[in-house]
C-alpha cells in the first residue's frame, strides 16, 4: 500500500502504537525501533505517536527516540536508487509537471553543492511531486495558507507564506527566507 501511495504522489501517514512500550517505560523495545525505521524506508511522510505522548509517563523522550531513529533511518536511504525505482514504476504518460520533478530530483546528485530546493505553487501540486522523488535536499515552498497546511503532511518540504506569490520579488524573498532559517549558504 505504501509503494502505490508513493508512486501516486499521496503522502502515507503511519499511525497506530509505533511507541507502545514507552508508554511505561523510557525506551522502545528493538522491535519497535526497527518498525519505524522499516517505515521511513518504506517511504512514510508521517509517523504519529499518540497515547504515547498524550497519556504515556515519558511524552518528551518518545518524540526524542522517534526523532533519532528517523534520521538516523533517512541517513541510510539510497535517494538514487528510490529515484530510478519511482521514476521506472510511474506509469507514462507523465504531465510536465511531473516531467520537471523527475527532472530537478535527477539532476540533484550531480550538483553537490545544492542542499534546497526552492519552489512557489499555488496547488501545492509541484512540491508533493518533488517530494515523490525523495530527493536528498530539503524543498521550501511557497504557498497560499491553506495549501501550506496541507503539505506539512509530506516529507521533506518545508512550507513558507508568501503573501504574493505571483510577484516577481518573490524568488528573492524566499531565497532571503532561506538564508535566514540557514537553509542556504550565502554565495
Amino acid at each position: 500500500m505504501v509503494e502505490k501511495a508513493n508512486i501516486a504522489s499521496k503522502s502515507i501517514m503511519i499511525a497506530s502504537q509505533t511507541f507502545e512500550s514507552m508508554c511505561r517505560a523510557a525506551r522502545p523495545s528493538r522491535g519497535e525501533a526497527g518498525d519505524i525505521a522499516i517505515a521511513v524506508s518504506d517511504g512514510a511522510d508521517v509517523i504519529m505517536v499518540g497515547e504515547e505522548t498524550a497519556s504515556g509517563d515519558f511524552p518528551v523522550p518518545v518524540v526524542n527516540c522517534l526523532c533519532k531513529i528517523v534520521i538516523e533511518a533517512e541517513k541510510m536511504l539510497n535517494n538514487k536508487k528510490i529515484l530510478n525505482d519511482l521514476i521506472l514504476y510511474t506509469p507514462t504518460p507523465i504531465s510536465n509537471a511531473e516531467s520537471i520533478a523527475q527532472t530537478v530530483c535527477s539532476s540533484i546528485p550531480n550538483h553537490k553543492n545544492c542542499n534546497l530546493i526552492i519552489t512557489i505553487t499555488q496547488t501545492g501540486k509541484i512540491a508533493k511531486l518533488l517530494t515523490k522523488y525523495r530527493p536528498a535536499v530539503k524543498i521550501l515552498a511557497a504557498a497560499p495558507d491553506n495549501i501550506l497546511r496541507q503539505m506539512t503532511a509530506n516529507r521533506g518540504i518545508m512550507g513558507f507564506y508568501h503573501p504574493d506569490i505571483a510577484s516577481e520579488n518573490a524568488i528573492k524573498y524566499m531565497i532571503e527566507e532561506a538564508k535566514d532559517r540557514k537553509l542556504c549558504k550565502i554565495g
